[in-house]
């Protein structure tokens, strides 16, 4: 619009053209940036912090404990199985929530268990700290 303008009022003349539209670029082009970080203060930081927060209260919560699948052979004692787990008869071998024993795990190598559904274990900050290399 700025050069449209420019060329009715002097004419065609390239450089005043091309000055006005670089003009015109550069103030596009800045409202474009505040704009985009007036929408980062306002929409989308609170936005991403109350994902963070839900997170926070999620895992310090412990309503819904992280599952993951692992073989038998990388069981320990003292894991906590999320679903019962079964024979292939049927029969329960462990109950929901139960906690894995030696004597447990070996049962499941027994009857061919493949793998069981354990809660993820959360690492404590001493754990970190000491497994970290100094």
């Amino acid at each position: 619009m700025v050069a449209l303008a420019s060329l009715l009022e002097n004419g065609f003349d390239f450089y005043s053209v091309f000055v006005d539209s670089a003009a015109a670029m550069l103030i596009v082009g800045s409202l474009g940036y505040g704009i985009g970080i007036v929408y980062e203060r306002v929409v989308e930081a609170p936005l991403v912090e109350s994902y963070r927060e839900e997170a926070r209260t999620r895992a310090l919560a412990g309503s819904e404990p992280l599952a993951m699948d692992l073989p038998v052979s990388e069981l320990k004692p003292g894991m906590r199985v999320c679903e019962q787990v079964k024979s292939s008869d049927g029969a329960i071998l462990v109950r929901k929530r139960g906690v894995l024993t030696s004597s447990l795990i070996s049962r499941l190598h027994e009857k061919g268990i493949e793998s069981v559904q354990v809660e993820a274990q959360r690492v404590s900050s001493t754990t970190e700290e000491t497994s970290s290399p100094t």
